[in-house]
């Protein structure tokens, strides 16, 4: 079986070069039949997969979870198998697959939404607002695995609750929220706990629905995420379901695996082993320990 490494230019800049060059070296190192594949934007992943529409090999995305997001939508129809380099500024769903993963083959839920899926997190509020504005990403003053705290400092600011319309298992609940966060795996934001008991194949989706809290408690409670120690909050309702409705009366952007989906209404199911990972930890640590000198 062919392993094909999709390098993303638009994500790795200068450092798509290296990046293909320790791959040729691992790879024949390991006497891996390899090929490499670079796009150049993040519109370009769909015409590159197409040509291996008809074949069984391992794809693997090299970057963030966005880039993760788009190659397992463009590769979810065909019979080709799922894999990734974490070399992102998150790497959220590589911190569950380094928790839950065996070496080797993994079957996965996926949560449809609309018309697309997610590996890993959605969120509704004000998680999406940061993720989707970003997370003051350009700081040299904000350490890394401070930057989302940060952007929630930046943004709550301006920050409004929402109303939403929530149904789940015949109940419907029509509040204002601070955000709804629903996920797959256990991380996201860079190293946030939104889900710590999670698995990405209980065939269930966990939805923490977040009411509207003070500026002050919305603070408390990012801190709180940081550890995974947030859901006893009086104002945290957890729920574990396989489907579930999320409305708004009026169009808001949610984010979904890095990307935006935009709408007034957001219909969840689980997609039971909807998808197929290979995970191989010995390769991803010698590729990204390569790049590292």
């Amino acid at each position: 079986m062919k392993h094909i490494f999709l390098i993303n230019r638009f994500s790795l800049k200068h450092r798509t070069d290296k990046m293909a060059e320790v791959i040729k070296r691992v790879c024949k190192r390991r006497k891996i039949d390899f090929e490499i594949e670079i796009n150049n934007d993040s519109f370009s992943t769909e015409d590159i997969i197409e040509k291996y529409k008809n074949t069984k090999h391992i794809i693997y995305a090299i970057g963030g979870d966005g880039i993760l997001n788009r190659l397992m939508h463009a590769i979810i129809k065909t019979k080709n198998i799922f894999s990734y380099i974490p070399y992102g500024s998150g790497n959220d769903f590589d911190r569950s697959a380094k928790e839950l993963f065996h070496e080797g083959m993994n079957d996965i839920d996926l949560i449809k939404i609309n018309d697309m899926y997610c590996m890993n997190v959605a969120c509704f509020g004000i998680d999406a607002e940061i993720a989707n504005k970003g997370t003051e990403s350009n700081s040299k003053v904000v350490p890394r695995e401070d930057k989302y705290i940060a952007a929630i400092i930046s943004h709550f600011i301006h920050f409004k609750p929402r109303e939403f319309t929530v149904k789940v298992s015949g109940d419907k609940e029509t509040k204002l929220y601070s955000t709804i966060t629903v996920c797959n795996g256990r991380y996201y934001g860079a190293g946030f706990h939104p889900n710590p008991d999670g698995l990405l194949d209980d065939h269930l989706m966990d939805a923490y629905l977040i009411y509207n809290m003070n500026k002050l408690s919305i603070i408390k409670y990012i801190l709180k995420l940081k550890k995974g120690t947030h859901r006893n909050g009086l104002k945290v309702k957890q729920v574990k379901t396989d489907k579930m409705i999320i409305e708004s009366k009026e169009p808001i952007t949610a984010n979904i695996d890095g990307e935006e989906l935009t709408d007034t209404k957001f219909e969840l199911k689980i997609v039971k082993n909807g998808l197929s990972v290979y995970y191989d930890p010995n390769l991803i640590n010698e590729i990204i320990s390569e790049m590292k000198k």
